[in-house]
């Protein structure tokens, strides 16, 4: 199953990816599926979280950092995603677009 992920703030703010995985790893280190700037985004940690597709469903996993992980304004940490869903790491926004 195929996830779009649209950056609306911080460094990478307007730029859209796009994962085919099962697992998509987010934070700031150089391994992360999608990374963010380790000069810019100091609010994401190295290794936030998680991004996992089982069974047909996304769900988002906060790897107890510390600016926490958030989803239409609520702290997670774990939580199932659905389409639009507002996805907050740290003071960075992006959307989820399932196709």
């Amino acid at each position: 199953m195929r996830i779009e992920l649209r950056i609306l703030s911080g460094a990478r703010a307007g730029q859209t990816e796009v994962f085919d995985q099962p697992t998509i790893l987010v934070g700031r280190k150089p391994s992360s599926d999608l990374r963010f700037d380790t000069h810019q985004d100091l609010d994401v940690s190295a290794t936030h979280g998680e991004i996992l597709e089982r069974g047909g469903r996304f769900y988002v996993v906060d790897h107890r950092s510390t600016n926490g992980t958030y989803v239409n304004g609520h702290r997670v940490s774990a939580v199932s995603l659905s389409p639009r869903d507002d996805v907050t790491i740290g003071p960075l926004h992006f959307r989820i677009e399932l196709a």
